[in-house]
């Protein structure tokens, strides 16, 4: 069962009262995930040829699939879970999205982060990913789009 939940109330355009109330974790993961794409092509400057994916959930596997559309240059994604099984699940649905970029899991965030110039985090994780940032900010250019809260100490 996917954590990521939203509700939506719809109101009336003639009154302005509330029609009905849906669940709205697709609209939700749809927004956040085509703003992160928008903020990516617009914003991060370089090649992308490898991008990583930190969390994989709903809101990840949106931001790939708007990815994938609007950086043309991707040849691989590596993906990072906490829950080896989930990056598994998560690697085989992303591959329907496409036939020519490679998709790898990473065995820990640190090489994620060293090998991926643009990564997108999007994760309910209630305990850091990530302890220490400035160890890959050196000389490497680096763009990283938070979906959702993600503890940093």
């Amino acid at each position: 069962m996917e954590r990521a939940s939203a509700v939506v109330i719809l109101n009336s355009t003639d009154t302005g009262r509330p029609q009905a109330v849906i669940e709205g974790s697709v609209i939700s993961a749809t927004r956040t995930a085509a703003s992160a794409a928008l903020a990516a092509r617009w914003l991060y400057d370089g090649p992308a040829p490898r991008i990583g994916i930190i969390g994989c959930g709903r809101i990840s596997f949106e931001v790939m699939r708007f990815l994938l559309t609007t950086l043309k240059h991707i040849e691989s994604v590596l993906i990072f879970a906490k829950d080896i099984a989930k990056a598994e699940q998560f690697e085989d649905r992303c591959r329907t999205l496409s036939s020519s970029v490679t998709i790898d899991i990473a065995p820990n965030v640190a090489m994620l982060l060293a090998e991926c110039p643009l990564t997108a985090i999007a994760t309910t994780a209630t305990t850091p990913h990530i302890l220490d940032l400035p160890q890959f900010l050196g000389g490497a250019r680096f763009c990283t789009f938070r979906c959702a809260t993600l503890p940093l100490r």
